[in-house]
């Protein structure tokens, strides 16, 4: 199963501080490319590509993960390319064979488009990083989904209980105000008769 198979509405995602604060995955945020709300991010998947030039095969809010493979000399150009493709972050990975040390050109490029970079570990595979970012998406989708239930569940009971008894009662009895709540929501009460309540 790919990550594409995962059965999530499309607007299901986590803040990138969901990723980058998991233990688990010992990742290493690169403090200078972090701009202010950068890490409320939305990450919709962690996807890995070593395309010189992922871009055009990105839908956005994604965390990009590469081992710089096939990273090009030019990173300011790659960089502003995953910027305008609407990716949410890039994680570095550290491989003793490819790049034992983050490129100081991938740093700086990051810094000046505002693309957090995450620096992983040789020791946490990207395939870590895949499972965490898909389950804390199926979590939130669990969230959204009791949020949605719950709701409608409210309003069925509202329904069948009459809007009636929506309305706060005043010590006397009649319905108090000018307004009605339904799930935290106020709108103005419609009046057809004068009230038979009056003010002492």
């Amino acid at each position: 199963m790919t990550q594409q198979d995962v059965l999530l509405p499309a607007e299901v995602t986590v803040p990138l501080r969901t990723v980058a604060g998991n233990p688990e995955l010992a990742l290493d945020v690169v403090p200078e490319t972090l701009r202010p709300g950068a890490l409320d991010r939305p990450v919709r998947w962690a996807h890995v590509s070593e395309l010189a030039d992922p871009a055009p095969y990105l839908v956005g809010a994604e965390l990009v993960l590469t081992a710089g493979v096939n990273l090009p000399k030019d990173a300011d150009r790659y960089v502003r390319g995953l910027r305008d493709a609407g990716v949410t972050a890039l994680g570095f990975g550290l491989t003793p064979t490819v790049s034992e040390a983050l490129p100081p050109s991938l740093r700086d490029a990051c810094a000046e488009h505002g693309l957090p970079l995450l620096v992983v570990p040789p020791a946490t595979p990207f395939l870590a990083i895949n499972r965490a970012v898909a389950v804390a998406l199926a979590e939130a989708g669990r969230h959204e989904e009791r949020r949605l239930s719950e709701g409608r569940e409210a309003l069925t009971r509202a329904a069948s209980g009459g809007l009636g008894s929506w309305l706060p009662l005043s010590p006397d009895g009649c319905a108090a105000g000018s307004r009605w709540w339904a799930l935290g929501t106020c709108w103005p009460r419609a009046t057809t008769h004068r009230s038979r309540c009056r003010r002492q």
